[in-house]
């Protein structure tokens, strides 16, 4: 957990130093140190979904999807023991969504994101669905498929509205200003540009 607060801070060195103790720490721990409050198999899960992020922002994608994927078998083996990790699921099958288009498996990626999507609806998590949703946006987006981008960031928006998360707000405009711009719809996309650029100085 403490990598993925330093990589959520930007911090990349200190977060892959955590994730990388904690898998070292989990794969040599023996049987006679007491349990603790979550089973190893979680604190390997988000050291390897921690992992993963950082290859994906490195640019190692083969590496990152190998170590989301062993991330998201040892999320659903936790789920068979009885406990719900489904918002942990979500996350691994959103950073894949994110990792995939890189390699050119654009399919992946969406069938990834719409599971994230659908677990973070039934989870109620609207923060994370609006997250997704603009993720998914992006995908459309390099897809040149504007209708579907705009759809799912006008979705995003709507949550972040809701919030009066402006930051997250800025962040979505700017992407449906693009969005408008390369449909050659330059008044809407200079709109949505100064609202951005007024969410985010907020």
């Amino acid at each position: 957990e403490l990598g993925a607060i330093y990589f959520i801070q930007e911090d990349y060195k200190n977060a892959r130093e955590c994730s990388e103790r904690s898998l070292h720490m989990s794969e040599s721990t023996n049987s006679s140190v007491p349990a603790g409050a979550f089973p190893d198999e979680f604190g390997r899960a988000r050291a390897l979904l921690t992992l993963g992020d950082l290859d994906t922002h490195d640019g190692n994608y083969e590496q990152a999807i190998s170590k989301l994927q062993n991330s998201l078998a040892l999320y659903r083996l936790l789920n068979g023991l009885g406990s719900s990790y489904d918002l942990y699921i979500a996350g691994v099958y959103g950073a894949l969504g994110r990792a995939y288009p890189e390699t050119g498996d654009s399919i992946s990626a969406l069938i990834c994101l719409n599971k994230a999507v659908d677990i973070a609806r039934r989870g109620s998590d609207r923060r994370l669905t609006a997250s997704l949703q603009n993720d998914m946006g992006y995908l459309y987006l390099e897809q040149e498929d504007y209708a579907q981008a705009s759809a799912q960031f006008s979705e995003s928006l709507q949550i972040y509205d809701a919030e009066n998360n402006q930051s997250e707000r800025g962040r979505v405009l700017l992407n449906l200003g693009v969005a408008e711009q390369r449909t050659g719809n330059y008044n809407d996309a200079l709109r949505y540009f100064r609202l951005s650029i007024e969410a985010t100085s907020i």
